[in-house]
């Protein structure tokens, strides 16, 4: 249990920033809804509804980079490549030659450090075939393998973009 300011939620934003800017919001914990209203979680007494409510203390999630620490050795750290891309939730990222037989670990490990990650491929560097696609190879995965693409606020249902994955990777 901690102490929180209660605040209706049209001005809970203005009251996140004023909170913010007194210094007495507690960013460790995460803000609780109840109904109408959030509660605040602070540090200190503050004008307003103070109320005693049960804060949530906030997850902290590795990068991708901190989640292959523990089994790179510093030579492989040097050329491992921490950026990916993304299609909804499946990411795409390269794996050098030299950590070619840890890249099953590698997808695991972006699997684990982003939840909104749900399948991992791996691509080569050699583009081919009429429509210049580059294949990808199935790294990690929780089924089932669908995703919703957003591209400039359209969104895409799964089938349309199950069809776009499946004939660009």
């Amino acid at each position: 249990m901690g102490r929180g300011v209660r605040i209706p939620k049209q001005r809970a934003e203005a009251a996140k920033n004023e909170l913010q800017d007194d210094g007495v919001l507690d960013t460790a914990l995460q803000p609780v809804t109840q109904q109408d209203h959030i509660v605040f979680p602070v540090t200190d007494d503050y004008e307003g509804e103070t109320v005693e409510a049960s804060f949530e203390s906030f997850t902290t999630t590795k990068t991708f980079r901190e989640a292959v620490t523990p089994f790179l050795t510093d030579e492989e750290q040097e050329v491992f490549i921490h950026s990916y891309d993304t299609v909804g939730s499946i990411a795409i990222i390269q794996v050098p030659d030299e950590l070619a037989e840890k890249e099953d670990t590698i997808g695991q490990a972006l699997l684990d450090a982003q939840p909104s990650i749900r399948t991992v491929r791996s691509r080569n560097t050699e583009r081919g075939g009429h429509h210049r696609l580059r294949p990808t190879n199935l790294l990690a995965r929780e089924d089932p393998l669908i995703t919703v693409h957003v591209v400039h606020s359209v969104k895409l249902d799964s089938d349309r973009v199950h069809l776009i994955i499946l004939t660009r990777l």
